[in-house]
């Protein structure tokens, strides 16, 4: 139950935020409860998606007929791209526990504003890419109107894919 293989830096997956109002909570694959974890018997299917864990991706996700979901693009980060947003955000192997608190919430920021390839459905959301230490990003602003857990969610993924082993594409052994 992993994010798929990433064959290159420029993959990208669709998301939808795990708190968007156009999915249909009632007919989620398992039931959504903190007593089965309490329990001991593991994190549900969604939490594991709300996690960025994507088991099936947003395929898997039951909508609401009604309700059009908005929906963001992402692609993991090159080696370049980790390195300037550690850079930029000031992330440090001597900083004290606040610091690296704070440095790790501009790294992840950064994660979102570098690995957000497009956004559909978002009524509103007219930012265009900007160039910054040569790299083209998203405007801080364009963040700002993003709840706090769709832009965790979507930092984590894109961390998370841009962390990933590249899988060859040619058989092993040729």
């Amino acid at each position: 139950m992993a994010l798929p293989p990433v064959a290159s830096r420029r993959d990208s997956i669709s998301l939808i935020s795990p708190v968007d109002g156009a999915i249909d909570f009632e007919a989620l694959p398992d039931p959504i409860t903190s007593e089965q974890e309490k329990a001991g018997e593991g994190p549900t299917w969604f939490q594991l998606y709300s996690r960025g864990r994507n088991p099936g991706g947003v395929g898997e996700l039951p909508l609401h007929d009604d309700v059009e979901p908005t929906r963001f693009e992402v692609r993991p980060l090159t080696e370049r791209e980790r390195s300037v947003a550690r850079a930029l955000s000031g992330l440090g192997e001597d900083d004290d526990r606040e610091a690296r608190i704070l440095a790790s919430t501009a790294y992840l920021g950064w994660c979102v504003r570098l690995g957000l390839v497009s956004v559909t459905g978002w009524e509103g959301w007219d930012f265009r890419r900007e160039t910054h230490c040569g790299l083209r990003c998203w405007p801080a602003d364009a963040l700002d109107g993003m709840d706090s857990v769709t832009s965790g969610f979507l930092a984590l993924t894109i961390h998370e894919m841009s962390v990933l082993p590249l899988v060859s594409a040619a058989p092993s052994g040729s």
